[in-house]
């Protein structure tokens, strides 16, 4: 791109031909000819009346070429421009300038095609850069101005008004990677105006339908700000005044359930008590859904529970939605393999529970297995660890607990602010890595795995055939280093120093295994503490997994 701003035509200087070999009629140059100039330059081709006239080539003493069409002493008609870097010019020329329609292809491959005007790209023309992004619109002073459409090298795509090189104006972008487009008024090349963006989220299982968050409304400087709405992909809807991409203001917020609350909110909070009712808690169908009979006092108890602890619930459930990427729409949805995180991460296995184990008890009665994308809404976190507490303690009525468990399993993890665990679940890179490789992580792994109702699992022994059989395990990484890996992830699968084979592991655990691996197989430490800016090579091993039949 800079090299197409800095490369230029130069003049023609005065032609004081120093000598000159060819056709001379009445004393000038005419007809075929070639001479050298003062200055160092040189001209071969046609004269009539001892201009230079027709075809012809004018070498610059610079190195600069051109090859085509002159008129009067002038370069004008079509022709070629070489310059000494190895860019090149082919197509209308206008007393020297590019001016017309022709092709300019720079030293490092960038490529425009289109319209000039006295050695500007103005009018319609596509370029085509080095790095993959092509645009293809209109243009003005070398600037992209007007409509255009800008396709980028990562498969994004801005369709819409320029100015000056950015987005100004009217325009669609769609984030192809992270499934999300806005449609609306652009300045300067940031959201600003009125606009509506989308966040595409999962498909329902069993259905056509995507589900996706979206805001319609007001925008300034590429955050929500005035009124607008925004529409959840659970189904909760609020409308009404923004701050700096929170709801702040006079607002309305109707609840997936069918709650409604209309008053003040600040950053995002309403300023009114909210009970568990909001998030469809104190239905009867809740006691239903984690298999308890119903009963209103039951049910109070446990509406007691959650509205007392209601804050670090709302903290945890945040917390590890937003591992994925970081939600510009300040909502985030917990996914099934974030939530397989947060349980491991309470620390479960010491009650005895192993993750399969876990997901077993959690899972409502009917329900099947379902794709780590999956979303898990809080009513159904909250549904799941109601269960868990009366497997951890069985010999507690319901409502106890599920207190005990939330004030002393679950808040405590949550006061703690511990970082959650894992391998790549906390580190960006990384974490960007290993989620475009999950959906064919999934496959391998359902394949493999020994299919259930509620969870489906391998064993320790059956991950170390698989990836002795894919070349992960016993090449560069040994036995020894695979039980590492295990050990870093799921110490209380050992005894005295020996690992439990037989143990089941669900996804989140094959991948943890499979990461780990990937990354000793390039002399990584497990602690990540020197984690190459170049991640292409674990990523390589991390398909060798995924490509081996």
């Amino acid at each position: 791109w800079k090299q197409m701003t800095q490369v230029y035509e130069p003049t023609l200087a005065p032609l004081v031909f120093v000598n000159y070999e060819g056709f001379i009629v009445d004393n000038v140059f005419h007809g075929m000819g070639k001479g050298s100039i003062a200055g160092g330059h040189t001209y071969e081709g046609e004269f009539q009346a001892g201009m230079l006239q027709g075809i012809g080539t004018f070498k610059w003493s610079d190195g600069v070429v051109f090859t085509g069409e002159f008129v009067n002493n002038s370069i004008c008609g079509r022709g070629m421009y070489s310059w000494p870097d190895g860019s090149t010019y082919e197509g209308a020329v206008s007393f020297g300038l590019r001016h017309g329609t022709g092709t300019f292809t720079a030293s490092d491959g960038t490529r425009y095609s289109g319209e000039w005007s006295h050695g500007k790209r103005s009018g319609k023309g596509k370029l085509e850069y080095v790095s993959g992004d092509v645009y293809d619109g209109q243009w003005l002073d070398n600037q992209r101005t007007g409509h255009g459409v800008m396709r980028y090298a990562s498969g994004n795509v801005y369709d819409g008004e320029w100015r000056s090189g950015v987005r100004h104006g009217k325009g669609t972008m769609l984030w192809t990677h992270l499934q999300e487009s806005y449609e609306g008024d652009w300045v300067d090349g940031i959201q600003h105006g009125v606009g509506k963006h989308v966040w595409r989220k999962a498909r329902l299982q069993n259905s056509q339908y995507v589900l996706h968050n979206q805001y319609d409304g007001r925008w300034v400087m590429g955050r929500r700000h005035g009124h607008g709405v925004f529409c959840y992909a659970s189904g909760a809807r609020y409308t009404g005044e923004w701050a700096d991409n929170k709801k702040h203001g006079k607002g309305e917020m109707l609840y997936e359930n069918g709650f409604l609350y209309t008053g003040v909110f600040e950053h995002d909070v309403p300023q009114a008590p909210i009970g568990p009712e909001a998030y469809g808690l104190s239905t009867p169908e809740m006691l239903g859904v984690v298999g308890l009979p119903p009963g209103e006092e039951l049910a109070n108890n446990l509406q007691r529970v959650i509205l007392r602890h209601m804050t670090g619930i709302q903290s945890a459930y945040c917390r590890y939605a937003a591992l994925s990427h970081p939600a510009p729409d300040n909502v985030y949805v917990l996914m099934r393999f974030q939530f397989h995180r947060f349980l491991k991460d309470l620390g479960l296995h010491v009650h005895g529970l192993t993750l399969a184990d876990v997901c077993r008890a959690k899972a409502p009665k009917g329900e099947i297995v379902g794709a780590h994308d999956d979303n898990v809404l809080m009513r159904k976190m909250l549904g799941c660890c109601i269960k868990l507490s009366i497997k951890v303690f069985p010999k507690l009525s319901p409502d106890q607990a599920f207190s005990d468990f939330v004030e002393k399993i679950f808040i405590p993890h949550v006061q703690m602010n511990a970082k959650p665990g894992g391998l790549f679940m906390t580190h960006p890179r990384l974490l960007v890595m290993v989620l475009g490789h999950l959906p064919a992580l999934e496959r391998k792994f359902t394949h493999h795995a020994t299919k259930g109702n509620l969870v489906n699992w391998m064993s320790v022994r059956e991950i170390l055939f698989l990836l002795r059989d894919c070349g992960l395990v016993g090449g560069a990484v040994t036995v020894a280093q695979f039980l590492t890996v295990v050990r870093h992830e799921s110490s209380h699968l050992f005894d005295d120093g020996d690992c439990n084979l037989e143990a089941q592991t669900i996804f989140l655990e094959f991948v943890e295994i499979v990461v780990g691996c990937a990354l000793l197989s390039h002399g990584i430490s497990l602690d990540l503490t020197a984690l190459p800016e170049d991640l292409t090579d674990v990523s390589n091993s991390i398909s060798t997994v995924t490509a081996s039949p």
